[in-house]
């Protein structure tokens, strides 16, 4: 059953993304922001000269509190939102403003493989005067994500 709890979000950010896939690049010339999502992090900062380094520890102490299987995990990618990948969610869900202030985590959990579905996440980081955070539209919001994760 927690294995269930996690999976679920991995699940529906994937839909999400696939959907979103072709959208991507007229939502990244979008000049209007407006926030659409209710998991959307409100108020994030610029994230900075250290995002990558800034982004990657949040999501490392994020899945600290996680199950098991979610603690061994590897990051594969880190990069801008604005970048595209799985940045296009960020963007289509919470708007430019949020998506150029967002950095994403691609993270692979290996004891969770061959399933292509539970091993791999995607993480939404964002930089907040408490610290940097994994946001609640996360793929690994059951893995200990969705919380926040200060530095």
């Amino acid at each position: 059953m927690a294995l269930r709890k996690s999976v679920l979000p991995l699940l529906a950010i994937f839909t999400l993304f696939t959907t979103c896939r072709e959208e991507a690049p007229e939502a990244a010339r979008s000049t209007s922001s407006p926030p659409t999502a209710p998991d959307c992090p409100a108020d994030p900062l610029e994230p900075g000269p250290a995002a990558k380094q800034e982004a990657i520890a949040a999501v490392g102490r994020s899945l600290q509190a996680g199950k098991q299987p979610e603690r061994d995990y590897q990051i594969e990618k880190a990069y801008p939102a604005m970048r595209g990948g799985f940045g296009a969610i960020a963007l289509h869900l919470c708007g430019r403003t949020v998506g150029a202030r967002t950095w994403v985590v691609e993270v692979r959990f290996p004891k969770l493989e061959p399933s292509a579905s539970l091993s791999q996440g995607q993480a939404f980081v964002s930089r907040f005067r408490s610290g940097w955070k994994v946001s609640g539209i996360d793929t690994i919001e059951g893995a200990g994500g969705g919380g926040s994760a200060a530095a």
